[in-house]
C-alpha cells in the first residue's frame, strides 16, 4: 500500500514538474485567454495584430546565452531613422508576437525599432526548461547589449 502511494506521489510530481518548468508547444491564439465574456470580442484585434506583424520586413537577431543556449528575436525596423528601440519579452508559456500583437504596430508607428524576443525554452529559442527569472534575468542583459551595439545612439 505505501509503495502504491509513493509512487502516486512520485508521478504526480513529475506531471507537475513537467507542467511548469519544462518546454511546452507554442500556444495558438485561441489559448491566450478563455473564448468566453469579455475576452471573446479581442480575439479578432489579437489576430489582426499578429497577422500585421507576420506581414512586415523584419529581420531575425541570435544571440548565446550565458549557458550556451542559442536565443532568437525578431527586429522590426520601419523606420531607418528611429531613434527609439523597445524590447519586449513575452509571458509565461507565450509568445512575443501575441502577447503585444495589438501594440506592435502602435510603438512602429512612434517611429520605433520593436525587438521581440522568444525567451529561452519558447519559441525559436533553445532551451527545454523555463527558470522563472533564474537565468532569463541574464538573458535580458545580453539582448540589451546585442542592442547597445544594433543602435549605438
Amino acid at each position: 500500500m505505501a509503495g502504491a502511494i509513493l509512487l502516486i506521489v512520485i508521478s504526480l510530481l513529475i506531471f507537475f514538474y513537467r507542467m511548469a518548468f519544462v518546454r511546452g508547444k507554442d500556444s495558438d491564439i485561441s489559448a491566450i485567454a478563455p473564448k468566453t465574456g469579455e475576452y471573446e470580442g479581442y480575439f479578432k484585434q489579437i489576430n489582426d495584430g499578429v497577422e500585421w506583424f507576420d506581414n512586415q520586413p523584419k529581420r531575425d537577431a541570435y544571440i548565446t546565452s550565458e549557458d550556451g543556449l542559442k536565443l532568437h528575436a525578431s527586429i522590426l525596423t520601419l523606420c531607418e531613422n528611429a531613434d527609439k528601440t523597445i524590447i519586449l519579452f513575452h509571458g509565461y508559456r507565450s509568445v512575443a508576437r501575441k502577447d503585444f500583437a495589438c501594440a506592435i504596430s502602435m510603438y512602429a508607428s512612434f517611429n520605433m525599432n520593436v525587438i521581440l524576443v522568444d525567451q529561452r525554452a519558447h519559441g525559436k529559442s533553445e532551451g527545454r526548461h523555463i527558470t522563472f527569472g533564474v537565468k532569463e534575468r541574464y538573458d535580458v542583459i545580453s539582448w540589451c547589449r546585442l542592442l547597445e551595439e544594433m543602435f549605438p545612439d
